[in-house]
């Protein structure tokens, strides 16, 4: 997958989605451009936890993170994935 994912990033592609992302670090370890975005999702616990022990390390990724729905399931005050449809062409869509 990582072949895959530098190749589609050097074709030009510059959104990554990481379904059930869990404590994944491509975003990290890849050296993705700057002008590149990496979204992940997962369950709000597992990304909160692991927010918590990236800011610890002060560890910060090279590319953008997404923004806007970050669960697959939803919670509360956070909303999901599940059942939507997002257009992947204008990422500032996912938070609405």
């Amino acid at each position: 997958m990582i072949s895959t994912v530098l190749r589609a990033v050097e074709d030009g592609c510059r959104q990554v989605v990481l379904v059930a992302a869990g404590l994944d670090s491509r975003a990290f370890r890849l050296g993705l451009p700057k002008d590149a975005t990496v979204f992940e999702l997962d369950q709000a616990a597992v990304l909160d936890f692991k927010q918590a022990v990236l800011d610890e390390h002060e560890v910060v990724p090279t590319c953008k993170p997404g923004t806007g729905c970050r669960s697959i399931s939803g919670t509360p005050g956070r909303p999901s994935f599940a059942g939507r449809r997002v257009r992947w062409d204008a990422p500032d869509d996912l938070d609405r």
